[in-house]
This record gives structure tokens, C-alpha cells and sequence, in this order.
């Protein structure tokens, strides 16, 4: 998935239904009277070490992307405020999502935004087509038969003054990596064991 999506460029606004546009970030699908953007280029140049934008005036933070499961039932909005909050924040900047279904026989299909809960409706017109059906096939195939997911792509809009700050000083990020909350919690638990106890009094 990471590599299809390097691919293609990064488009952050998007006609909805009603022929108005969509940004992502701190709109939240707020209709505007802003003019068509002009074509995405911010693809070329991009320095894939850094996560930042070598071309575009704006900085550019790190890319994630994210599969979220609900086993055995569609998506449901208890976590919607909170991605809602991080986005008005500006801690986080929503590229795409797409919501999808695997049926008990494999079969994947996507699911509108319309036939979801009204808590969804603020993500109309919220998609740009990164994410095509490869990639949702790949997602695919983490969740069960018989469950929906969500599949967000988001950009780390808090860590992009800080990434290109590094590349201007000749910086570059060489590794980066994710720990699980179990594995820390596993070690944590070890070092705990392994430390003696302080002596009493």
C-alpha cells in the first residue's frame, strides 16, 4: 500500500456532490466560494526520507496511513469527535478515508458515506481518490470476513515544522519506527522486575 500511494501526488481539496469543495483539515467539509486549486504537483520533488515537501511553499509533515476495524458490524461514530478535534487542532491533516466492507465470502466492497450513521455526513466529499482499489484490497486483507473498516490517510501536520527544520539544516530522518503499547508495557514489566527495591529504613 505504502508504495502505490507514494506514487501518487497529494491532493487535499475536493469537489463534493454539490459542486462545492472540500478541504481537508480545519473545514471539516464546509462548503466554500474558493476557485477550483490548481493541479497537484506537490508529488515531484518529494524527499521520501524527510516526509516533508521539497517543492510546495507549504510545509509538509510525515504521511500515515491507518485501518481500523469494527468485527462483525458496520463503522460506528464513538471516535469521531476525537479525529474531528485533532483535524480542527491542526495536528493532524486528513488526505483520505474510505470506509469499507468484507463479506463472509471475502468479497470487498466500499461503503458510501450515505448509507453510515448522520455522525458521518461531515466526511462528504472528504475522499480524493488516493486510495484506489489496490489499496483497499490490501487493507483487506488485515480485517476479518464478515467486518467493516475504515481507512484513513492523514498527514502529521504537527511534526512538519520540525521535519523541515531538520532537512534545512542538512538533517535527514534515516529510521523511524511505531511500538506497540503491549511490547512497552511488556518491557516496562521486565525492567520493574529487574530493578532491586529500595532498602527500607
Amino acid at each position: 500500500m505504502r508504495q502505490s500511494m507514494r506514487a501518487r501526488s497529494v491532493s487535499c481539496t475536493r469537489r463534493n456532490r454539490d459542486g462545492r469543495w472540500w478541504t481537508c483539515g480545519r473545514d471539516r467539509g464546509r462548503s466554500t466560494t474558493v476557485s477550483p486549486p490548481e493541479p497537484d504537483r506537490r508529488g515531484e520533488g518529494m524527499d521520501d526520507q524527510a516526509g516533508v515537501d521539497q517543492t510546495a511553499d507549504r510545509e509538509l509533515g510525515p504521511i500515515d496511513y491507518i485501518v481500523v476495524e469494527w468485527t462483525g458490524k458496520q463503522p460506528t461514530g464513538e471516535a469521531l469527535p476525537h479525529l474531528i478535534d485533532l483535524i480542527d487542532r491542526g495536528i493532524v491533516r486528513l488526505i483520505d478515508i474510505v470506509f469499507i466492507t468484507k463479506d463472509a465470502d471475502g468479497t470487498v466492497a466500499r461503503l458510501e458515506i450515505n448509507s453510515l450513521g448522520a455522525e458521518f455526513a461531515v466526511f462528504d466529499g472528504a475522499a480524493t481518490s488516493l486510495l484506489d482499489d489496490s489499496d483497499l484490497a490490501e487493507a483487506a486483507t488485515v480485517i476479518d470476513p464478515g467486518s467493516s473498516a475504515a481507512v484513513l490517510v492523514w498527514e502529521n501536520a504537527w511534526a512538519a515544522p520540525f521535519a523541515t527544520a531538520v532537512r534545512n539544516g542538512g538533517g535527514r530522518l534515516v529510521a523511524s519506527g511505531r511500538i506497540s503499547v503491549d511490547a512497552l508495557l511488556a518491557q516496562l514489566d521486565l525492567v520493574d522486575e529487574a530493578t532491586p527495591a529500595a532498602p527500607t529504613a
